[in-house]
């Protein structure tokens, strides 16, 4: 493994971030964690295909950034009429941020997302964990009686499963879209 192996995975992959760790480990990424510790020391291992390269160190990621290319995000606008609200918690599946309707796939987009929802007459439509949907007629956060909250946008950065140039939520993370009439 070299960084320039790593970084042209990761962007083959269209995730500008490339992380080397144990000098033989490549790890890509769209963005960085919420309250990811920069700047740490450890970072001394010699790559294992040049060693006149560092790759990170023990529990320690070297991280490259490829700033050419544009790390996937929410589309403002999918579907006619219908916005992105956020990034919301999605605190557990008795407690959905968004309850009427659910559907997984392997092919899930933001737009195969909102398409389905506004399809049923649903007013919110949301996608998590890369290949689930779900459509609701309310939002359940904390101010409208849920226990939902909005969150920061790199929260919601899971590749979707039908489109590596989208993000599709997280891990207990929805990101949200919402009719505008």
């Amino acid at each position: 493994m070299t960084i320039e192996s790593c970084l042209s995975f990761c962007t083959s992959q269209s995730l500008p971030l490339a992380g080397l760790e144990y000098g033989r480990e490549c790890y890509c990424a769209s963005s960085l964690p919420p309250n990811t510790a920069l700047n740490l020391t450890g970072c001394s291992m010699p790559c294992a295909g040049d060693a006149t390269q560092t790759c990170g160190g023990q529990s320690r990621l070297s991280v490259y950034n490829d700033t050419l290319l544009s790390p996937p995000g929410p589309k403002p606008v999918v579907a006619p009429g219908y916005a992105y609200r956020g990034c919301f918690t999605d605190p557990s599946s008795s407690q959905r941020t968004l309850s009427g309707y659910s559907t997984s796939d392997d092919a899930m987009t933001q737009e195969r997302c909102v398409g389905v929802c506004a399809g049923l007459g649903y007013t919110f439509a949301g996608v998590e964990y890369s290949r689930e949907c779900y459509c609701s007629g309310t939002l359940g956060v904390v101010a409208n009686g849920g226990k939902a909250s909005q969150v920061g946008e790199g929260d919601c950065n899971m590749i979707c499963a039908g489109d590596k140039s989208e993000v599709c939520g997280g891990s207990s993370r929805i990101g949200v879209w919402m009719a505008s009439s």
